[in-house]
């Protein structure tokens, strides 16, 4: 991505002028997509602040953050989003998820996220992890950049996560391993919840079609998690593996190149783009990742 738009603004804002709405979208957008350094996203925030924020900054900010949005296709007609007020100066308790709870209890059905303590005594991840589930990060700090859409990467993680979090029961585990093989990149989804059999496996891959033993369960998807994400996974070059045993867990491992192929160098893995079963899976705690107890 060219980043010289955001050059212009910076050189812009350190002459105190103001940006359009569509330079700022521009801008934002630079920054959402990664592209941009910590210190030229610094210089740009310090920049807007000490020359004070006009509305359309703010509308062209808002644009790019909204277009960087990944939609979540909900079930419920009625959803009660308690947001936090992360970056406030009064350091209260966290408000957000009380909130939460209480409107819960009423009835009401709440999506929520959040995470650990910045500007608040606690954050929801602290308040989550205070009532029972443990969550714990260990990504490591020198992977290489893949070779991928981070829009895209990112509903690869959420739709395995979300279907590792469905079918694992209450004290159950659910890890995230990251490593870099070669010239790839391997990350490991795992569950120790419900498993699948071989031909619930090649059921669940495909789209609007789920097992029958999973389908019973109170929470029933669209079907599109796992086809969806393989699609992605293999539209980026990379390949996607299941491992799983009925009421033992399932491991997902997907494979995703470090930096662009051409007919001279290899894909991610000897199938890449042939989602399979492994015949030997490596282990559960390899490489660094995310762990998450429920």
């Amino acid at each position: 991505m060219d980043t010289a738009p955001l050059r212009h603004a910076l050189t812009a804002l350190a002459n105190r002028q103001s940006l359009s709405e569509s330079q700022t979208a521009e801008v934002f957008g630079i920054v959402m997509s990664g592209e941009a350094t910590p210190a030229q996203v610094g210089a740009l925030l310090m920049g807007l602040r000490a020359k004070g924020e006009t509305a359309d900054e703010l509308a062209g900010a808002v644009r790019a953050l909204r277009a960087a949005m990944i939609p979540v296709a909900a079930r419920h007609a009625h959803l009660v989003d308690t947001c936090g007020t992360g970056g406030g100066a009064v350091t209260t308790f966290n408000i957000s998820t009380v909130a939460a709870f209480v409107a819960a209890g009423a009835g009401a059905m709440v999506p929520k996220h959040g995470n650990r303590s910045y500007t608040s005594r606690c954050g929801s991840a602290d308040v989550l992890e205070a009532l029972g589930i443990r969550i714990e990060q260990r990504v490591a700090a020198d992977l290489p950049p893949l070779n991928a859409d981070p829009l895209r990467l990112r509903q690869i993680l959420i739709n395995l996560l979300t279907n590792a979090v469905k079918f694992t029961p209450d004290g159950g585990q659910v890890t995230v391993d990251a490593v870099s093989v070669a010239r790839s990149i391997r990350i490991t989804v795992a569950d120790t919840g419900i498993g699948m059999t071989a031909a619930e496996i090649a059921l669940a891959l495909e789209p609007f079609r789920q097992a029958r033993r999973l389908s019973r369960r109170p929470r029933e998807g669209s079907g599109l998690g796992l086809p969806l994400a393989k699609a992605l996974v293999e539209s980026h070059g990379g390949m996607l593996m299941i491992d799983s045993e009925p009421e033992v867990g399932t491991r997902i491992t997907i494979l995703l190149p470090t930096r662009a192929t051409d007919e001279n160098s290899p894909a991610a893995g000897p199938h890449a783009g042939d989602g399979a079963v492994l015949d030997e899976p490596a282990s559960l705690n390899a490489g660094r990742g995310i762990s998450r107890r429920r």
